[in-house]
């Protein structure tokens, strides 16, 4: 593989679907139980409340990757118009149907994920970097001996 590799990325179709569904679901679900109308209607409002909040409190996915030899990833938002260096932390979970990579960036305490769906990238660059994370993510020291003469 050429380094360093840029990754973009666009928000899952498939994951709003999911919580579409999931919320759905939970706001319909009190109205299955023989209760007075008053407490389904509360509880169905609180759920939707809820729903609506927990949308807005989801992280949002990084405009691109770059994805370097030496292990380091950095990020960029779109708001931005640099690159944040980030540590992937321990943790990160590859599969072939999703991704999820806990990260902290260099000048922050604070951690945060994000969650990959196949349908975020194109195919060969959902390969890259499962490939990247599976073996040059987290193992700065390996890949930086390597490269030394």
């Amino acid at each position: 593989m050429q380094f360093p590799i840029l990754i973009g990325l666009r928000r899952s179709a498939f994951q709003g679907r999911f919580l579409l569904c999931l919320f759905s679901v939970v706001v319909f679900l009190p109205w299955l139980v023989e209760w007075p109308l008053a407490v389904q209607a509360a509880l169905s409002v609180f759920a939707l409340i809820a729903s609506c909040v927990t949308m807005r409190c989801l992280p949002r996915l990084p405009e691109v990757l770059l994805l370097e030899r030496t292990g380091k990833m950095a990020i960029r938002h779109c708001q931005h118009d640099n690159f944040m260096d980030v540590e992937v932390l321990p943790g990160v979970t590859v599969h072939r149907w999703l991704t999820v990579i806990s990260y902290r960036a260099v000048d922050h305490k604070k951690c945060e994920f994000m969650v990959i769906f196949p349908d975020c990238l194109d195919s060969n660059s959902f390969r890259r970097l499962r490939v990247w994370l599976r073996h040059a993510a987290g193992n700065t020291e390996g890949a930086a001996t390597a490269d030394s003469p």
